[in-house]
């Protein structure tokens, strides 16, 4: 990372020498070529860099962190799709959804290997191969399961090439809907993969980003999407004053001013999010649970069996019975 920054502030430093030769002779021809080369290619080393680091990932992660890896850069695509759809038509708005577009595209590309990862850890929670025919002895159970997450790994592939195609049409609003589709299919995969300290460590992030726009507590509260994209994040929700017994009056609170400017929709998701998570941690605390007590009764039952077998002079042979009178004989 360190040589990276270096060589583009290498970069950087000659096209400012070339501009300042510009400025003194506007016609100089070779400044002018040596600049266009400049940033041609520190475009392309920046895409081989992008390219590398795409290559390294798919080998280093396994398939939660990759899985994370790709919902994580399909959630910042999908928040930064939000913020174009309410920017004014501008030159700037279509360089910034054309890069968008090539974005998700180039990400629904990893879903492939993550199948492959998938599949591969799968295959691995299964019984060894067998030597006789170099193949996994894979369950129903397993099958199925594997069936089940490549079909939620083709929707979402399928939904990220929609939002390219809708972002490439300046269907915004629809791209949303297609991206929010993909990030929910993840969102299912990584329930079955991940472990239940995950998958809680998951909800409870997805729960405060929720309570963000809320400014509930803004003194522990972190940005919220909107903060990063340069708004202020006090303006986003103003609190209502109301009196000491809200009980007392029944006629509903006035919508705060700022209200508006939280996504509902995209709260509500959020919260359905949380909610199929803590269903999931119920379920693997259950089977958690059931495979403790399961081991706990099978080094039970080996201890009990241990002594019995101590206890049985058939088992130990030239031992003295605990019925024989060694004395008499």
């Amino acid at each position: 990372e360190e040589a990276r920054e270096e060589a583009l502030s290498h970069l950087q430093a000659a096209v400012r020498h070339l501009r300042d030769c510009l400025e003194v002779n506007p016609e100089h021809k070779n400044a002018r070529y040596n600049l266009e080369l400049i940033r041609v290619f520190a475009k392309n080393i920046r895409e081989l860099w992008k390219e590398r680091d795409r290559q390294r990932a798919r080998q280093e992660m396994d398939a939660v962190q990759f899985l994370d890896m790709i919902y994580e850069r399909q959630d910042l695509l999908h928040d930064r799709t939000r913020v174009l759809l309410d920017e004014p038509r501008s030159t700037a708005r279509i360089t910034e959804r054309r890069k968008l577009g090539d974005e998700q595209e180039l990400l629904a590309d990893e879903i492939d290997p993550l199948i492959d990862k998938i599949v591969a850890r799968i295959a691995a929670s299964d019984s060894p191969p067998d030597p006789a025919t170099s193949s996994s002895n894979s369950s129903p159970q397993s099958e199925q399961i594997r069936d089940v997450l490549q079909e939620l790994a083709g929707s979402a592939q399928n939904q990220m090439l929609n939002a390219a195609g809708e972002i490439a049409g300046n269907g915004l609003a629809t791209a949303i809907n297609k991206q929010r589709d993909a990030l929910q299919a993840l969102f299912q995969i990584r329930l079955v993969l991940a472990s239940l300290q995950q998958i809680v460590a998951r909800a409870i992030e997805t729960q405060q980003q929720a309570m963000r726009p809320f400014n509930l507590d803004a003194s522990t509260s972190e940005p919220s999407n909107a903060s990063r994209n340069g708004a202020d994040p006090n303006d986003e929700y103003e609190v209502q004053q109301v009196g000491p017994d809200p009980a007392a009056d029944n006629r509903p609170l006035a919508p705060s001013p700022k209200s508006e400017a939280i996504d509902w929709e995209h709260t509500a998701w959020q919260q359905e999010q949380v909610s199929d998570a803590a269903q999931a941690t119920l379920i693997k605390a259950s089977a958690l649970k059931n495979q403790i007590e399961a081991e706990s009764a099978t080094e039970a039952a080996g201890s009990e069996e241990d002594s019995e077998t101590l206890l049985d002079p058939r088992a130990n042979p030239g031992q003295p019975s605990p019925d024989v009178d060694v004395a008499t004989e």
